[in-house]
């Protein structure tokens, strides 16, 4: 999704110049909005491979307990993260997909 995100941003932003008038202004909204979108879910990309290394690593130094706290620390900062930019997904999907964002197309 986030590179489909990413070609319709780039798109827009391509055509934007040429439209000019209403129609440039609504192809810059929509490529502001789709950067947004690529924000949050790169964020959300980001979190969950974090999560996944951190954890990757821990194994390879079982017995370590200070290591195991902090990976766990780190992770639980990473779901965190990952719950907080998730959230956001619905908002800034419905502010992408808004009709005056489309009339451009």
């Amino acid at each position: 999704m986030r590179v489909l995100t990413k070609r319709a941003r780039y798109g827009a932003e391509a055509v934007a110049p040429a439209l000019g008038g209403k129609r440039g202004k609504a192809a810059e909204r929509f490529a502001d909005r789709a950067a947004d979108l690529q924000d949050v879910l790169g964020d959300l990309q980001d979190s969950v491979v974090a999560r996944r290394t951190i954890l990757d690593v821990a194994r390879h130094h079982p017995g370590e307990g200070s290591f195991s706290l902090a990976a766990g620390r780190l992770i639980e900062r990473e779901v965190h993260a990952g719950e907080s930019r998730r959230r956001e997904f619905p908002s800034c999907w419905k502010r992408l997909d808004r009709k005056q964002n489309l009339s451009w197309m």
